[in-house]
Order: structure tokens, then sequence, then C-alpha cells
């Protein structure tokens, strides 16, 4: 067993999927810096073990505790979270380090925006505008204009496509062209609201009935999460699981 030392001393992942020949996955990561277009460069980081597992189960969330090298063979078989000591990370799961440049989803997570999900593109496909038109009743959603001939519809993103927006539907309200005019480049996050999205946290994070509690931590977690993938063949760890 890994003898534990004080302070932060622990990686925090979830496994999401393994397919493909990739392994998705979940990590508590930090700032590091800024690249193009405000994506955020992001780096798993270090936390406090036994705090992290206990706002985990507070949340419903099992945690699987890794004190030896070959515990990561039942993480690799079960998915979800797992906490393990920097020793067994820095050994065993070395690829699972990377540094990325990001986008931020609506839900606080923080993406590497070489998963090639779209989350980088400016403009909303036609299929995407389409099915928030139909969310939002071909109306504006601050002041319900509908689309007459003068008053034309625009695709406005909430979190700004400069600080890292994404242009999916999680992130896209139906504005009149004043209205998103008047807004200017700026974060608007009650437009969630007005649309009746979710937002500011990872709902898959709480399995209890949620308090408001509940949802600050919940967020805290997402807002410190990054999403990445691996080539499966990279780790040793996924190849003898």
């Amino acid at each position: 067993m890994t003898e534990k030392e004080p302070g932060n001393n622990a990686y925090l992942y979830c496994l999401d999927e393994v397919t493909g020949g990739r392994v998705y996955y979940r990590v508590f990561a930090a700032w590091t810096g800024w690249e193009k277009h405000r994506r955020e460069k992001r780096k798993p980081t270090q936390i406090i073990e036994e705090n992290a597992i206990k706002v985990l189960r507070l949340l419903g969330n099992p945690c699987l505790e890794v004190n030896h090298p070959r515990d990561l063979a039942k993480w690799v078989r079960s998915g979800g979270w797992m906490v393990a000591p920097s020793a067994i990370v820095q050994q065993c799961l070395v690829p699972l380090l990377k540094t990325c440049t990001c986008v931020k989803s609506p839900m606080g997570l923080f993406w590497d925006e070489r998963l090639g999900d779209g989350r980088a593109r400016r403009r909303p496909t036609k299929q995407v505008r389409a099915l928030v038109l139909l969310r939002d009743g071909h109306r504006c959603v601050l002041c319900g204009a509908n689309a007459d001939p003068n008053d034309k519809l625009t695709m406005d993103h909430v979190i700004p496509h400069s600080k890292g927006g994404d242009s999916t539907g999680d992130n896209l309200v139906t504005l009149c062209e004043r209205h998103n005019n008047n807004l200017g480049n700026s974060d608007h996050s009650y437009l969630f609201r007005l649309a009746g999205l979710h937002h500011g946290w990872d709902r898959s994070l709480l399995k209890v009935k949620p308090t408001i509690e509940d949802a600050d931590r919940a967020a805290m977690i997402s807002n410190n999460v990054m999403v990445s993938s691996c080539l499966l063949r990279k780790i040793d760890a996924f190849k003898s699981a």
C-alpha cells in the first residue's frame, strides 16, 4: 500500500468510456494559462484525497480508492470515479496527465478541443439552429419577437465563443437582432433560465435529491473538471485489465 502524504496527495479521475481504441475520461484540472480565442490551458492537478471522496459521496457518487497499481484494473472494468495517490498516477497513468487546450461548456466542464465534437465551431450548424428555434418557439427569449420580416431572429452564444463557449444547443438561445446587438460580447447567464436550459454544473455528478448545498458542491467540481481522451494502447494499466 502506498504511504499517504499530507496535503494535496492524489488525483481525481472519472472513466466515462473505453471505445474505438480510445479512453474517454474526466479529471480534476487547474488553469495553467491562455491560448488563442481565450481558450484555457488546463492540466490535471493534485487534490486532497479525503476531501474529494467526502464530496463525491455526499453527492451520491461512489468513488474507488486506489491504493495499489493492481487496483486500477478494477477501475478499468467498472468505470466511474476513482482517486489515486500521486505516485501511482505518475507511474501508471502518465498519458492521462497531459495539458489540454479547452473550451468551456454551459455545464462548467472544460472540454479538450481536440475531441472534435464541434464545440469549437463558431457558427451553429443548420440542424442545431433549427432545434434551438423549435425549442424557443421561434421567438426571442427576451422580448417574444417572432420571425416577421422586421424582426430577424439570430442565434446568441450565452457563453461567448470568444470566451470558449460552444455552438451547441446547450449554449445557444434565440434572440432578435436588436437584443443580440445590444447585449454585446458578454456572459449573460440569465438567458439559460429564460430558455429553460440547465447550466452551471454537470447533472451526472448529482445522484441524490439536490439541495442548494449539493448544487454548490457539484458546481465546484464541474468548474474544475477537464474532459479529454487518450489512445488505449498508450496506457499499460488498461491493456492488462
